[in-house]
């Protein structure tokens, strides 16, 4: 739409295309767009994402292209003290190898 910010900076849901890296729990998101690398939250479309990425990454821990709905929003830090930009998936549309 005229006017409409870039996906994953409006407060709604964007359609994303990123590299997403899956290894120890602990998963990361390389935006396409932006090259913005943000944690992904264990939330919401993640699990079908998850199962996505853990059939087509080959080997395990490899980077995968993905494509899904989803926002930036503050989440706690993996590591110390406040919050972080972390995608949040809505809906997982696609893994590629």
């Amino acid at each position: 739409a005229p006017g409409a910010a870039p996906a994953g900076t409006a407060p709604g849901a964007g359609t994303i295309a990123g590299d997403l890296t899956y290894l120890a729990d602990a998963a990361l998101l390389t935006e396409c767009a932006t090259g913005r690398r943000h944690p992904v939250a264990m939330e919401g479309g993640w699990l079908q994402m998850e199962r996505g990425y853990r059939a087509a990454a080959k080997p395990p821990g490899s980077p995968l292209h993905v494509t899904f709905e989803g926002r930036l929003a503050e989440r706690p830090k993996m590591e110390g003290d406040g919050t972080e930009p972390t995608w949040v998936v809505q809906r997982f549309i696609h893994a590629w190898p």
